[in-house]
C-alpha cells in the first residue's frame, strides 16, 4: 500500500536510514558474562549482609531474652519468699522441713492484707507463672504476662504498698488475662478485626472472673485482688472503660496498674502478627501522658522514672 501511495519517498527513507547511526555499541558476550557476574555477586553480598543482620539482632533478642527471664525468676523467689516465708519455700523445693508452722503467720510483711497462706504457697505462685505462660502461648505474645508482671512489682515497690501487697500485684498481674483462653486462638492472628470480633473481645474481663475462681489454687484470701485486677483492668481513670465504667479511686489500684502497664508493654514490644515497629520506652510514656483520661497519671510517672 505504501509503494501505491508514497512511492516518491521510498529513496528518501532509504536514504535517511542509511544515515542513522546506532546511539549505544552493543556489548560483547564477554562484557555481558561480566555484567551478569557482578550483579550476581551484588545480590548474593546483600543477602548475606541481611542474614547477618537477622542473626545479629535475633542473638541480641535471645540476649535480652536471657537477662530478663533472670530477672524474672530473681522476683519470682522474692515473691515466693514474701507470700510464705523463705522456710516453707526451702521446704517445697526438696529442702528439710521446718520445726514449726510458718505458715500461720503468713511471712507477710507489714500485712495489710489479711489471711493466712497455706503451705501450697511456692506451688500458689509457680502455677500463676504457669498460668501466665498459658495465656501468653494462647494470645501469641511471647514473655508478655511476665515482663507485665515485672514492670507491676516495680511500681508497686514504688508506690506505698508494703511488700505483700506487691507480691500479689506480681501474681496478679501474671494471670489478668485469663479470660483471654475462653476466646478463640485465630483471634489474637489477626490485624484488624471485625465489629463482632471486638465485641467478643471485650467480653474478656467476665470471663475472667469466672476462670480466675475455678483454677483452684488461688488462696481465698487474696481472690478479691485477683478478681479485681481482672475484672476492672479496662475501666478508664474518667469512666468511660468498661465493663462498669469505674472512675478514678473507685478503680482498684491493681487494675490501674495492670491497665497502664499492659499497654505500655504492647507499645514497647514486636508483635509476631504485627507489622507496627515498637516505640521507644521515651515515647511510649509520651503516649502514656497524653490520654490522661486513660490511665492513672501518678502511675505512668512512676513507669517514667523506672525506665
Amino acid at each position: 500500500m505504501e509503494d501505491e501511495f508514497f512511492p516518491e519517498f521510498k529513496a528518501l527513507i532509504a536514504a535517511m536510514l542509511d544515515n542513522i547511526t546506532p546511539r549505544y555499541t552493543p556489548l560483547t558476550q564477554l562484557a555481558r558474562w561480566q555484567l551478569i557476574k557482578l550483579v550476581a555477586i551484588a545480590v548474593i553480598a546483600l543477602l548475606v549482609l541481611y542474614g547477618a543482620f537477622r542473626l545479629f539482632v535475633y542473638l541480641r533478642m535471645r540476649k535480652k531474652d536471657r537477662r530478663r527471664l533472670a530477672q524474672f525468676r530473681q522476683i519470682l523467689a522474692d515473691v515466693e519468699g514474701i507470700l510464705c516465708g523463705p522456710t516453707d519455700v526451702a521446704a517445697a523445693r526438696g529442702g528439710s522441713p521446718a520445726a514449726e508452722d510458718v505458715s500461720s503467720s503468713g511471712g507477710s510483711a507489714g500485712g495489710g492484707t489479711g489471711g493466712s497462706v497455706p503451705d501450697k504457697a511456692p506451688s500458689f505462685v509457680r502455677q500463676c507463672a504457669a498460668l501466665g505462660e498459658q495465656i501468653d502461648r494462647h494470645t501469641n505474645r511471647p514473655m508478655n504476662s511476665r515482663l507485665v508482671a515485672m514492670l507491676s512489682w516495680r511500681i508497686a515497690c514504688g508506690t506505698k504498698m508494703n511488700a505483700e501487697q506487691a507480691a500479689i500485684c506480681f501474681c496478679s498481674a501474671l494471670t489478668a488475662d485469663i479470660g483471654l483462653l475462653d476466646l478463640p486462638r485465630s483471634l489474637f492472628f489477626r490485624e484488624h478485626l471485625t465489629k463482632k470480633e471486638r465485641k467478643l473481645l471485650r467480653t474478656q474481663v467476665q470471663r475472667a472472673v469466672g476462670s480466675i475462681s475455678s483454677v483452684g489454687f488461688i488462696p481465698v484470701a487474696y481472690l478479691p485482688f485477683f478478681i479485681g485486677s481482672c475484672l476492672y483492668r479496662r475501666e478508664n481513670y474518667d469512666g468511660s472503660g468498661y465493663p462498669e465504667g469505674l472512675a478514678g479511686s473507685a478503680i482498684p489500684v491493681l487494675a490501674r496498674i495492670v491497665r497502664a502497664v499492659e499497654d505500655y508493654t504492647a507499645m514497647t514490644e514486636w508483635r509476631v502478627y504485627g507489622h507496627i515497629a515498637p516505640l521507644s520506652p521515651r515515647a511510649a510514656v509520651r503516649e502514656l501522658k497524653k490520654s490522661a483520661g486513660i490511665y492513672d497519671q501518678r502511675i505512668v510517672s512512676i513507669i517514667e522514672k523506672l525506665v
